[in-house]
């Protein structure tokens, strides 16, 4: 999805009050064939049932060159001991197509929340409260290995700040990808069934079930607008 955005492409978009599919546009389309293109090129034979876990795995394996995904992912096979790689990795911005300056990174979050009907809401708000307070982030991202803190004052922290400095880019590359974060999937009641059947669609465009890509691009913007005709946007 970032590299998605960062061509100009959009999921979805309103019009006359419906949400409808954006996937088939000339940037999505140009986006997707480069893609496909890629995995052709350079990825694993069995890359459309890889985990996230495997594709750090093979990085730190030196199975894989490079990993194009959430930094952490690389960042975990990059600690002191994790893997025969740790050490020799290092990181850079997304790469930018032509012409464009500005860079877009999509955001994956974690979070913890509560349900209404608990009937331990005391001990689930001090549960959240210690977990996502300052005392525990310092601790998690200074003694042991975690990274991202959503807290700006705990990665400011200068202990933190000096243990991602031994990883090469690290901190240059979230600095620069930091501002242009943001959520970029458009919010819908049909979100996981709507990206099941992109991911599908891409899975076939590397088996060539398509004469093109913008073909299967259209038959997947059809099947989106049909799941969403019901949807109407107040």
């Amino acid at each position: 999805m970032t590299t998605f955005a960062n061509y100009g492409a959009t999921d979805l978009a309103i019009e006359d009050g419906k949400l409808v599919s954006k996937v088939n546009s000339p940037e999505a389309v140009a986006m997707t064939d480069m893609w496909v293109q890629l995995i052709k090129a350079g990825g694993s034979p069995t890359w459309s049932s890889y985990t996230w876990y495997q594709c750090g795995a093979d990085l730190g394996a030196r199975k894989a060159a490079m990993l194009f995904d959430a930094d952490c992912n690389g960042y975990f096979q990059s600690v002191p001991g994790a893997s025969s790689q740790s050490g020799k990795i290092a990181f850079a911005p997304p790469p930018l197509p032509a012409g464009k300056t500005e860079i877009k990174s999509n955001l994956w979050v974690w979070s913890l929340g509560m349900n209404s009907s608990s009937q331990n809401q005391d001990a689930a708000w001090l549960f959240l409260q210690y977990f996502t307070g300052k005392d525990f982030q310092t601790w998690s991202v200074t003694e042991w290995k975690s990274v991202d803190p959503p807290r700006k004052s705990v990665f400011d922290n200068p202990k933190f700040q000096k243990i991602i400095e031994a990883t090469p880019g690290f901190k240059e590359t979230f600095e620069a990808t930091v501002p242009g974060t943001t959520i970029y999937f458009t919010p819908n009641p049909y979100f996981f069934e709507l990206t099941t059947e992109w991911a599908a669609t891409l899975q076939d465009l590397v088996a060539g079930k398509y004469k093109s890509t913008q073909e299967g691009m259209d038959i997947l913007k059809a099947k989106m607008d049909k799941a969403l005709s019901d949807v109407e946007v107040k």
